[in-house]
């Protein structure tokens, strides 16, 4: 979290907050950046038409940032840079039948309200409020997930971050900021 402290003028009010805000993890805001961007790209791939259980055993999880719509070049520019190719986590994982996606979020520490869309596509969303002393930040996400097969999960995520009207003033930023992200989530070992 971050502390109340004073505000160097010379520094970007955006860096700061973005550097010290817990912004409930550095795996939110990456999975979430994952998500975005590969929603377009992951629509167009087709999942298995059978049910697919993941294999237990040892998971990696990394994003990608595709696209940061709104707010200011600078916060666009912060964004980009933080979350490319981003590690998520490197953690065991254990699957049982009957599958649900909730078995994955002890790995990726969110809580999602998840909806089954067909046998391997499923469909979450989840809000997450940052504070600071400089206002705060409500980040709206949608994750579609697809199980392509039982040692590969993709996500696309779409984060919509919105801040409130102190904060906007002090980032210059009057529209909300929309970033689309592709998270990939890989069985690396037993």
């Amino acid at each position: 979290m971050m502390r109340n402290q004073t505000h160097d003028e010379n520094q970007p009010v955006f860096a700061e907050m973005f550097f010290k805000i817990d912004w409930g993890t550095a795996k939110t805001i990456t999975l979430l950046t994952a998500i975005l961007l590969s929603a377009g790209e992951l629509s167009a791939q087709q999942a298995p038409s059978e049910l697919v259980l993941p294999q237990s055993g040892l998971w990696q999880g990394w994003s990608t940032v595709q696209e940061v719509q709104g707010c200011t070049a600078e916060i666009r520019a912060d964004i980009k840079a933080r979350a490319q190719g981003q590690a998520l986590y490197s953690d065991r994982a254990s699957f049982n039948k009957p599958f649900s996606l909730d078995q994955f979020e002890g790995i990726w520490q969110i809580d999602a309200d998840w909806s089954q869309k067909s046998p391997n596509i499923w469909h979450g969303s989840f809000v997450g409020i940052d504070r600071s002393p400089f206002g705060r930040v409500t980040k709206n996400t949608s994750v579609t997930t697809f199980i392509r097969s039982d040692s590969l999960v993709e996500q696309s995520a779409i984060v919509t971050m919105a801040f409130s009207p102190d904060l906007a003033k002090k980032l210059g930023a009057q529209s909300p900021c929309i970033i689309n992200m592709r998270i990939v989530h890989r069985r690396v070992g037993p």
